[in-house]
């Protein structure tokens, strides 16, 4: 049991680290595609603020 709490406790912290670099640091290569998505057109910018 102790050992699900660190695994969990350290996927919190990895999500929170990413939510916080796509969010704030408008760092948008770390959603899967979104680069090819965008320069096809498909979607934009807030659609990558929603992913975070």
């Amino acid at each position: 049991m102790r050992l699900l709490s660190i695994i969990l406790i350290i996927m919190g912290i990895v999500f929170t680290i990413f939510g916080y670099l796509i969010y704030f640091k408008k760092n948008y290569k770390l959603i899967n595609g979104f680069k090819n998505d965008l320069a096809k057109g498909g979607k934009n910018i807030s659609y990558g603020k929603k992913s975070a």
